[in-house]
Order: C-alpha cells, then sequence, then structure tokens
C-alpha cells in the first residue's frame, strides 16, 4: 500500500504504525511514538561521537598523568643519587682528612723521638766530656 509523503516510503514504517508527524531539520518526515527514525539515529550518533570523545579525553588525561608521576619518580631518584653522591664525597672528604691528620701526627711524633733522641746523646756526650774533665 502506498501511501504518505516519499518521506513516509523511506522510513520502512506501514501506515498503520505512524503515530504523529513532525518537522526535522531535513524537511518533513514522519514519526512514530514522538520520535523520527532520523532524529533517533542522529541522536545517537551524536552521543556514540560524544562518548567516545569523552573517552578519548579521560585516556590522553590519564596517559598525562602517568608521564607526570613517572617524571616526577624520575626526578625524586635523580635528587636521591645527587644526594647519595654529594654525601658519600663528603664522606670520602672527611676520610682524607683523617688520613692527613694521622699522617701529620705520626710525622710529629718521629720528630718528637728524633730530636728526643738528638737530646739525649747530646746529654750523653756532655757527661762524657765532664767525665773525661
Amino acid at each position: 500500500m502506498k501511501c504518505g509523503t516519499k518521506a513516509f516510503q523511506n522510513t520502512g514504517l506501514r501506515f498503520s504504525d505512524r503515530v504523529s508527524r513532525s518537522v526535522s531539520s531535513q524537511g518533513f518526515t514522519l514519526a512514530y511514538n514522538g520520535k523520527t527514525k532520523t532524529k533517533t539515529k542522529k541522536k545517537k550518533r551524536i552521543k556514540k561521537k560524544k562518548k567516545e570523545k569523552k573517552k578519548k579525553k579521560e585516556k590522553k588525561k590519564k596517559k598525562k598523568e602517568k608521564k607526570k608521576k613517572k617524571k616526577e619518580k624520575k626526578k625524586k631518584k635523580e635528587k636521591k643519587k645527587k644526594k647519595k653522591k654529594k654525601k658519600e664525597k663528603k664522606k670520602e672528604e672527611r676520610e682524607e682528612e683523617k688520613k692527613k691528620e694521622k699522617k701529620k701526627e705520626k710525622k710529629e711524633k718521629k720528630k718528637k723521638k728524633e730530636q728526643e733522641q738528638e737530646e739525649e746523646e747530646e746529654q750523653e756526650q756532655e757527661d762524657k766530656q765532664i767525665q773525661s774533665d
């Protein structure tokens, strides 16, 4: 049974299924249950696109956050490494200073010992001279 406009015939509906008529942006279209077939499809398509866009945005945001976290972690690690290196360097310097101090003390001790020995020898020689006189 052919009836109605071309738009109605393209909806694939029988004449008895028609409930109301509505005007859409495409022109005159027939509707059923208060919604046009083309409009619902368009709305669904728009909804789907919005959903996909939202999903994409969320994914991008997550990726960005992950990258930021990674960068922060790397920075922290680098800072820790630097601190460790600095600590190590300080420790080394202290040890070196201790070694130098020890060496110095040893040298002084040796010098003192030698001086004492020399003084002792001088004293002995003086004693010998006094005895010989």
